[in-house]
Parts: C-alpha cells; sequence; structure tokens
C-alpha cells in the first residue's frame, strides 16, 4: 500500500530531474537499482540474519529509509515545478490529471494497459513460488529466480546504455508482446531449465 504512493511520486520526480532526451537512460537506471536488489537482497539477507539477526536488519531498514528521506529532503525541484506544486492541492492535481487523460486517447490506452499489465504480474507473483516447487526444489527455484534477476539486470542495463526505441508507444507494446510470449513458453513445460530461460 505504501508502494502505491511511493512509485507514482518517484517516477514523476523522475521525469522532472531527467531531461526528456535521457528520460529512457534515467528509466533504466532506475530499474538497474531495482533489479540489483532484486538479484542481491535474498542472498544479502539470508547473510545478515546469520550475522546481525533480526534486529540488526530492522537497523539496517531504518538506516536506509532515513538515508531515503535525507535525500528527498536536501533535493530540490526546479522552481517552475516547485512554484506549480504550491499552488495546487492533491484534489486539484488528480482532477486535472483525469481530464489530461481523458483527453488524449493514446496516453488512455496506455494506462489502461500498465494498469492491466500490472495487475496480471501481482497475480504472477504470488502464484509463481507455489507453481515452481510442484515442479521441482528449493534450489531449482532459486536457480529461476536469479536468472529472472539477471535478465532483469541485463535489460536494465541495455536501456541504461541505448535509451530506448524512439517510437516510445511501440517499444512499449513490442517488450510486452515479448514478455508474454515468454511467460506463456515457460508453462508449456514444466521443468527447471524451460522455466528459467522464460525467467530471463
Amino acid at each position: 500500500s505504501f508502494n502505491a504512493c511511493q512509485y507514482p511520486a518517484f517516477f514523476a520526480m523522475t521525469t522532472v530531474l531527467v531531461s526528456a532526451g535521457s528520460l529512457g537512460r534515467g528509466n533504466g537506471l532506475v530499474e538497474f537499482g531495482f533489479a540489483l536488489a532484486y538479484l542481491f537482497a535474498p542472498g544479502l539477507g539470508a547473510l545478515l540474519l546469520k550475522r546481525i539477526e533480526l534486529g540488526g536488519i530492522i537497523l539496517v531498514g531504518v538506516t536506509a529509509a532515513s538515508w531515503a528521506i535525507l535525500v528527498l529532503w536536501v533535493l530540490s525541484l526546479p522552481a517552475s515545478v516547485r512554484s506549480e506544486t504550491e499552488r495546487s492541492s492533491i484534489r486539484a492535481d488528480f482532477l486535472a490529471s483525469l481530464q489530461f487523460i481523458r483527453e488524449h486517447a493514446g496516453l488512455r490506452a496506455l494506462v489502461l494497459l500498465l494498469a492491466w499489465t500490472n495487475l496480471s504480474f501481482g497475480m504472477l507473483e504470488v502464484l509463481m513460488t507455489p507453481l515452481i516447487l510442484g515442479f521441482a526444489d528449493v534450489d531449482g527455484l532459486a536457480l529461476i529466480l536469479t536468472l529472472g534477476g539477471i535478465g532483469m539486470l541485463a535489460g536494465s542495463g541495455t536501456m541504461t546504455l541505448w535509451g530506448g526505441p524512439t517510437q516510445k508507444s511501440l517499444g512499449v507494446l513490442g517488450f510486452l508482446g515479448l514478455q508474454g510470449v515468454l511467460l506463456f513458453a515457460a508453462v508449456l513445460k514444466p521443468s527447471v531449465p524451460w522455466f528459467a530461460a522464460g525467467a530471463f
């Protein structure tokens, strides 16, 4: 529930702080950070649990959150954006955003597509672990999740260096379609190598 408030603000700040020409690279760098956390956090968490136990992990989490709050406190938005936000309210911004989406058919279609995609992947993330454990052991699950993290790392690194296609909407549709094909192919044959290839 906190992510529902955090992520929209986080990505909105990215569009403000990064120029339009570098937005693809900026988003790729953001996803690169998420990929690093996805790939290394489980193993690092297990190691820290043995070394500093749960109390130490909570302290690390509080320290990391405090550092993030400090960065946001120091970080300043451009003056034009800051002056606009000071004159508006949450309700006014929400209504203005709905009106803007309503007036742009392409943006409306993109919002509906991403909403459905996020809903589908939310269900997938919950069901994936028991699905894999139905035909593989814990080591197989770890291998699949690790290769999925490596794939995420490779994709975000590519976006950071490349910046994405010129036609952004076609890029979104093309990569979502490819993602769907790979997920569908992964469940056709319930085996660790096949599923790991699809996760990558």
